[in-house]
């Protein structure tokens, strides 16, 4: 399981690197909307992670999704570009995969959108949670039955599962099959604190003041 840090700070990436929690940078237009030049910004953001960083096209037609594409790939060789899921942009997808432009389609919430996405050259589908949540639907039960569909069809795609809100909506994803996982640099901190833990640390210190001395101290 991957861990793509939802973010456009270079702070974050930092963070996320030294404490070993970063596969890649998943960003979004609104992200990088407070970068004073989203496209530096971006390639400082491959070459500081080292990792593969997720970029959104704007358009949703054709033409402008494939210019856009091509646009964004020639930033960096660490950047794949995400494009939605729509049936103009189909054609667009093998055409880009053709050019060697790696491609995550955009808002997949059904098993069969996921496998012609695959088909169509997608290296990876992403479903968002939000979307999954408003449609009633569960979201482990929908990235379940992703999973199971791009398995059987032998397919060489990868499933993200985007915006846990919680962690144990992160752990769910991880659980029902997702190959990654998108998450806010506070989601990963709040994910690593439980009042049960911290109970526990506190009866460490308790026992280590009782016996002061560190190991290998004589």
């Amino acid at each position: 399981m991957k861990l793509l840090v939802s973010t456009a700070s270079l702070d974050d990436v930092r963070w996320a690197a030294s404490a070993g929690l970063l596969d890649g940078v998943y960003t979004t237009p609104g992200l990088l909307a407070d970068a004073t030049l989203p496209r530096e910004q971006i390639v400082a953001l491959a070459h500081l992670g080292g990792v593969p960083v997720h970029v959104s096209v704007h358009a949703v037609v054709s033409g402008a999704v494939h210019r856009e594409a091509r646009e964004i790939a020639r930033l960096h060789d660490q950047i794949i570009v995400r494009v939605p899921l729509v049936e103009d942009v189909v054609g667009t997808m093998h055409r880009l995969r053709a050019d060697g432009v790696r491609v995550a389609a955009d808002f997949v919430i059904t098993p069969a959108q996921a496998i012609l996405a695959a088909r169509a050259g997608a290296t990876a589908v992403v479903t968002p949670l939000s979307a999954v949540n408003e449609a009633g639907l569960a979201p482990a039960g929908i990235l379940g039955e992703i999973r199971a569909a791009l398995d059987a069809a032998h397919a060489e795609c990868d499933l993200i599962a985007e915006g846990p809100s919680t962690a144990a909506e992160l752990s769910a994803a991880v659980v029902a099959g997702a190959d990654a996982v998108t998450a806010t640099p506070a989601l990963l901190r709040a994910a690593l604190v439980h009042p049960s833990t911290d109970r526990c640390v506190e009866r460490l210190l308790r026992d280590v003041a009782r016996h002061p001395q560190p190991w290998g101290v004589e």
